[in-house]
């Protein structure tokens, strides 16, 4: 079921409150442009980790998943701000100038995005943003690992969040995640 919320008259936190409350409840919504979708997304996050418990002390996560490693960046370091405040872990994954996957996490007492080890996020973070390909290559990695050991995305169950949808799923034609 998709519901479109782009009433001209209604308030943006109206709209971005009533969409993520939509998306926490796994059904896809479409926000009009300018209505904050940025915003809602951080909004279904927080409900998916505090309300819905898909939050590291349920072995659970949200995954929030970003057009590019710009975006996720940029979303991940304004989202732990906020969310951090609220006790939750956020991080992101991004690859390094030699392609190789990293991660950074947030440290509210530098209130700095930290670079650590990929699987660190994993294992640490309630809210991960990424790229849909970062997780579905981890997610491949652990299917046919070589050491067991590394096997830290597998271990946990995620709710999946989309910002711009097409992208990830119709124009790039990813392996159905």
């Amino acid at each position: 079921e998709i519901s479109e919320f782009h009433i001209p008259d209604a308030g943006r936190l109206k709209v971005q409150v009533a969409a993520a409350k939509e998306m926490a409840d796994a059904s896809m919504v479409l926000i009009q442009m300018g209505f904050g979708k940025t915003l809602a997304l951080r909004l279904a996050a927080f409900i998916l980790a505090k309300q819905r418990g898909f939050a590291l002390t349920n072995n659970k996560g949200a995954l929030v998943c970003t057009v590019n490693d710009d975006l996720a960046g940029r979303d991940a370091k304004e989202a732990a701000k906020i969310l951090s405040g609220f006790g939750l872990i956020v991080g992101f994954i991004t690859q390094d100038g030699e392609g190789k996957r990293i991660g950074y996490i947030y440290d509210k007492t530098t209130k700095k995005m930290e670079r650590v080890e990929e699987a660190y996020v994993y294992k640490n973070a309630d809210i991960i943003y990424g790229t849909v390909d970062r997780f579905v290559h981890r997610y491949e990695d652990e299917e046919f690992p070589q050491d067991k050991s590394d096997a830290v995305f597998s271990q946990r169950k995620y709710f999946a969040l989309f910002d711009e949808a097409d992208e990830p799923l119709i124009y790039q034609l990813m392996t159905p995640f």
